[in-house]
């Protein structure tokens, strides 16, 4: 209990009310971010069709701020502005569920392969990585989601940094992506689940110089770890897999 800091905060006052509408933009940042991960994932119709029911919402909501006034008796218009707030929050529910649940776009993206500082991540793919792991080589996988905030972070700092992308490079190791961004894709859950794990990020390499084992990279690399300590600690434990005599 700090009495002192009580005494230093303000008076309730006007600022209150100018506090509370600045405190509105970072919420309409959140909104941004979170339709940017949307867009991501299910496509860029998915964002449209869900800001169409946002205008729809914010005219209920319009609505219902004119129409709802404590100083208004009248009952006619209490009833007008709830059922308009009602329908316009049912329309948005209805065109939100409706365009994530059934937008497919992501999956047909997810298969091109994309190259980063001259290393070409395929997308992940059983049946191809063990044929690699069949012909010596060591395949990197990356389990990674376009929702889950430590895996893009850990791919800015750390995975898709031109240090990490030369080392792959100069190791010869094939590198697949695990786009689990679409949970519904099975084979990449079973996939995880049978070599015992349950969690993304996750980065395992099958070793095909070693008869297909498999050893999981560290995947604590986002702050508050330096970038430079999480990439160093990652090269590291890379090449002790693939040179342990080095």
């Amino acid at each position: 209990y700090f009495p002192k800091l009580i005494e230093a905060l303000p008076g309730p006052g006007k600022w209150m009310e100018t506090f509370k509408q600045l405190m509105a933009f970072p919420l309409l940042l959140t909104v941004v971010w979170l339709l940017n991960i949307l867009g991501k994932s299910t496509g860029l119709s998915t964002v449209i069709w869900i800001l169409v029911g946002l205008i729809i919402l914010a005219i209920g909501l319009w609505v219902y701020g004119k129409y709802s006034s404590q100083l208004s008796l009248s009952l006619k218009h209490k009833v007008f502005s709830y059922s308009a707030l009602l329908i316009c929050f049912l329309i948005f529910f209805k065109l939100s569920h409706q365009h994530i649940e059934s937008n497919d776009s992501p999956k047909a993206a997810a298969q091109f392969p994309k190259e980063i500082h001259g290393i070409k991540y395929q997308p992940f793919d059983p049946i191809i990585a063990l044929n690699y792991v069949k012909n010596g080589k060591n395949v990197f996988i990356d389990y990674t989601a376009v929702w889950w905030a430590i895996c893009q972070t850990n791919e800015q700092f750390v995975l898709h940094t031109e240090e990490v992308s030369n080392k792959f490079k100069e190791l010869g190791i094939v590198t697949m992506v695990a786009d689990w961004s679409n949970k519904d894709n099975w084979i990449l859950g079973d996939f995880l689940f049978e070599i015992g794990q349950s969690s993304i990020p996750s980065y395992p390499i099958i070793l095909g110089s070693k008869n297909g084992e498999i050893h999981f990279l560290p995947n604590q690399l986002s702050p508050p770890i330096p970038p430079s300590v999480a990439k160093n600690d990652f090269i590291t434990t890379l090449e002790k897999l693939i040179n342990p005599t080095r």
